[in-house]
């Protein structure tokens, strides 16, 4: 079974890459929130589901996670968006 962890960095690495991708595109919000849907269900099932430090923060803050679950969700999600943007810049 995927670790919680690892789901959440490719979650995130996924939705950020499909952001950088695809928002200068008129059909970019319809595309850019399906594959936010998508993440979060199958966040539901293998991970947290938040996807970006704001959504942590926030179920840290409401007591819905723990501080260890938080800080490592945190860091992979910054560390997913800096790995996909290097992606995206060097069009690898």
């Amino acid at each position: 079974m995927l670790s919680k962890y690892l789901f959440e960095f490719i979650a995130s690495f996924v939705f950020f890459g499909v952001i950088l991708k695809y928002a200068s595109r008129p059909d970019g919000p319809i595309i850019i929130g399906l594959t936010l849907a998508v993440a979060v269900f199958f966040g539901m099932i293998f991970g947290a589901g938040h996807c970006n430090p704001i959504v942590s923060t926030i179920m840290y803050l409401s007591d819905k996670s723990s501080m260890s679950d938080y800080a490592v969700f945190v860091l992979l999600q910054l560390l997913a968006g800096v790995l996909v943007w290097a992606v995206v810049k060097n069009n690898v």
